[in-house]
């Protein structure tokens, strides 16, 4: 049964979140202080490694073939994030 998860993001570059392997992320914003993804998915389908970008306003962003944009979030701090999620190489 696919259901809905969130998973706190740290501000780092490039992280990586264990998740239920069919994940499909949707939302990104700030709650209590912390930045946050949302993302829809299977947990009876075993979990994957996904990389997750978080890129402030004015810095280089991914291209579209290297990432998929999630959303921007606003933090109480005054910065805005943008976050992405990276495509995996095909072996």
């Amino acid at each position: 049964m696919r259901t809905i998860w969130k998973w706190p993001l740290y501000e780092t570059d490039v992280q990586e979140l264990s998740v239920p392997a069919d994940t499909r992320f949707f939302h990104v914003e700030c709650q209590d202080r912390e930045l946050m993804v949302w993302g829809l998915g299977d947990p009876n389908l075993g979990r994957r490694g996904r990389s997750i970008a978080i890129v402030g306003t004015g810095n280089r962003a991914p291209t579209d073939d290297e990432a998929r944009y999630i959303g921007t979030a606003h933090m109480p701090t005054g910065l805005v994030w943008h976050v992405f999620e990276k495509i995996e190489e095909e072996a």
